[in-house]
Formats: structure tokens, sequence, C-alpha cells
């Protein structure tokens, strides 16, 4: 079977990442329709998609189209809606993250979606990148034993730009992106340390913004959170010199070092260092981690159902995040 979708939000994420996923799975996902608010945006998607339709409202599509599935890749402040409409309506939903950006949106999002019974999957790609795939299968053959410590540092000049053809700066103003560099790049780690450690117990955070450019977001932030069977901890910047990402998983046995293009496994035993093509900084669309995510949205829409692993995971990263914000402000560890 062939599931029809349409893509809401045809901006860098969208065109650069999801659309080549698109391509390469086209014998299962078809896309039908584009929705964005940009012409040159339509132009650029309609090359990849020459039979396709485009919109500039999400009201004309859902009233004019037969849909199957959305893929969401506007702005975070835009998703809401976005998915109770799709929900009220039975149509699956792929969302880019954070799928919300405050606690009563995610509750709304949460009782429609169980209510609809939809596939509903986050786009929390950073799991399928060739460096982490190797991490779990280390782990899994219990290189290192069980993971008790999470180290995350992200390094970054600035955020990454928007489309240039609407706001490039999205990703500092707070009323499109609901916060700065923790909902954007520390959802994508919240995920992984709970898929490492465990559930949160605790977080504890200290935000500042650095850059007068950022002002109304933050730009710098020192994040440390207790889970069930470990601590994380996050360093995360958009005023560094250099783009980098360097995360350390610590083990009873060993550690493993994921350092933009290689993986590096230590233990007492056996030190083993593996490269891949590319880093995980190299660029920020990640075509071929999407490409496996969709492989993943596929076995979901084949099986038709809601599954409430995929929702909890979405609310529990974004709480994390909203933790932090409180935690700093408050400046005091907050119980999760």
């Amino acid at each position: 079977m062939r599931y029809r979708g349409a893509i809401i939000g045809l901006g860098n994420i969208a065109l650069c990442g999801h659309v080549p996923a698109y391509l390469k799975n086209y014998d299962k996902l078809e896309i039908v329709a584009g929705v964005d608010v940009c012409t040159p945006n339509h132009e650029r998607f309609k090359t990849y998609f020459p039979e396709a339709v485009t919109y500039y409202d999400v009201r004309d599509l859902f009233a004019q189209h037969e849909l199957d599935f959305v893929d969401i890749c506007t702005p975070p402040a835009y998703h809401a809606p976005i998915i109770l409409e799709a929900a009220s309506r039975k149509i699956h939903v792929l969302c880019e993250k954070p799928v919300a950006t405050d606690q009563a949106e995610m509750e709304l999002i949460a009782g429609d979606l169980k209510h609809a019974d939809i596939v509903f999957m986050p786009c929390h790609q950073y799991r399928y990148s060739p460096q982490w795939q190797t991490v779990w299968r280390l782990i899994d053959q219990d290189k290192i034993g069980k993971p008790r410590r999470f180290e995350v540092n992200i390094k970054r000049s600035q955020p990454n730009p928007g489309n240039p053809h609407w706001q490039p700066k999205w990703r500092t103003m707070r009323q499109e992106s609901g916060g700065g560099i923790v909902l954007d790049h520390g959802s994508h780690q919240f995920y992984l340390a709970m898929q490492l450690l465990g559930l949160p117990i605790s977080v504890c955070a200290r935000l500042e913004t650095q850059n007068e450019r950022y002002k109304g977001v933050e730009d710098t932030a020192a994040i440390t959170i207790e889970h069930e069977n470990g601590v994380s901890q996050f360093d995360l910047s958009w005023n560094e010199a250099h783009r980098r990402t360097e995360q350390t998983i610590r083990g009873e046995l060993g550690q493993i070092i994921i350092a933009e293009d290689a993986v590096e496994l230590q233990t007492d035993s056996e030190s083993r260092y593996i490269n891949f093509k590319a880093g995980m900084s190299a660029d920020s669309a990640h075509a071929a981690w999407h490409e496996a995510l969709l492989q993943k949205f596929i076995e979901h829409l084949q099986k038709g159902c809601f599954d409430p692993e995929q929702l909890k995971e979405a609310q529990y990263t974004l709480r994390c995040a909203l933790l932090a914000y409180e935690s700093s402000t408050f400046g005091k560890t907050l119980s999760f």
C-alpha cells in the first residue's frame, strides 16, 4: 500500500531533510501536496513533486485533499493546531520537534491523539544516525555494561538559519520557536538520554543569553538531569567559534565517545575507533537519518493504530525542556 501525504511547511528542514527521504521511499509514501506561505518554496517543492498540489493555507489543504498522513515541518509555534485538525480528521501525523511549546498545548494534543487512535510519531531522528546505530549495537553487546552517565557538548557559532524566503532568524524569535537552544538542540539530546538512562527524576539548569543578537531566547545552557539509572549533563551554546557535537556515554565497564565522524569505544579489554562518512554536525537537515526514520514511520502506518510510547517520548522531551526553563528562572532543582 502507498500512503498519500502532505508536507506542511516547505522550509529548509522539509526541502533538505524530509524531501530526499521521501524520494527514497516513494513506493510507500506518496507526497501529493505541500503547504507554505512563500511562493519560492512552492516552486522548489514542485521540482521534486511536479504532480503535487501546493497551498498557502493549511485549511485549504484539509478542505480539498484526501490524505493518509501529514508531515509537519513548520516552526514549533504552529504545530499544535495542525495536529489537532489532523486528529479530528483521523489523519496520521509525523511532526518535527518539539511537538509543542507549552504544557497546555501538549495536553490538548495528547488527548486528541489518543481519542483519534491514529499513528503519531515525532521526528526524533538523531537515534537513527549511523553513529547512534553503532552506539546502540555496542550497548546491546554489553561492551560498556549498563550506561550510567551521558555527557553532551553541542557547540555552534549561531543557530541554524531558517528559510531565506520567510524568517531566517525564526529560531531566535520566541513567538515562532517557543524558546532558544534548549528547545532546538536540547530536545534531541533529552530523548537520547531517556533511552540510555530511563525516565527523568529531576532537572537542574542554568540558562543565559550571552549574545545580544539572540535577545529574547537563551543561547547558552548547562543542564543536569537525574534519571532512574544515572545522570545526564548537557552543555549547549550558540556562541562558539566552531561547529561541533561530542557525546559521551559512560558505563560500568567503559565508555563510548561520539566525536563528529567517529565513535570510539574505550574499555579495559578493548579499544575500537570507528569512522563515518559525515559528522554529527555536518549539516542540519540529516536526510539519511530521516530516511531511516521514515522506514519506522511506515512500520507504524502499516499497523495503523496509536502507539502511546511515541507520544510519551514527545511529552517527556518537552517536559525536560520546560523544567529546564523553570529551574533556571527559580534557581533550584525541580522534580520531574
